[in-house]
């Protein structure tokens, strides 16, 4: 019995919150500004020693300062004389991102496998002026 009087109590919720925000709006309340930010991301994988690629916003730019990126093991790529059971490791070198894989047991290592990656670029979003004009000086700048 106590699943429905929840649901029923979600709903009168949920109402009260929509008549709630349905009355400010009418009262004139500004909803607030959207979060001015955008986002580019870039994912894919590497291989050792490979550098991560930066991610392109829509003027084809970003910067590294803009960026957060994380890699994970994809796969190792072993020889005869490294055993299976090895763990596969990835990192990156902060100062060029560079992904480095390696195996590992006991203390004994080879570099070597894939890593996949993710990297986000995030910046405030560049305001543009707008100029109000009126139709007639919006289709006088198309005549001949």
């Amino acid at each position: 019995m106590t699943r429905p009087r929840n649901g029923l109590v979600s709903l009168a919720l949920l109402t009260l919150a929509f008549l709630l925000g349905s009355g400010m709006a009418r009262i004139g309340a500004n909803p607030p500004d959207p979060v001015p930010y955008e986002v580019a991301i870039r994912t894919g994988w590497l291989q050792n020693g490979q550098e991560i690629p930066l991610p392109e916003f829509a003027d084809r730019t970003a910067g590294e300062d803009e960026c957060y990126w994380i890699v994970s093991p994809k796969e190792q790529h072993l020889d005869t004389t490294v055993p299976a059971d090895w763990g596969l490791h990835c990192q990156v070198n902060e100062a060029n991102r560079t992904v480095a894989c390696w195996t590992s047991k006991n203390g004994s290592w080879h570099m070597d496998g894939n890593a996949n990656y993710m990297i986000i670029a995030i910046r405030p979003v560049k305001k543009v002026p707008i100029e109000r004009v009126s139709w007639g000086e919006v289709k006088g700048t198309f005549e001949r």
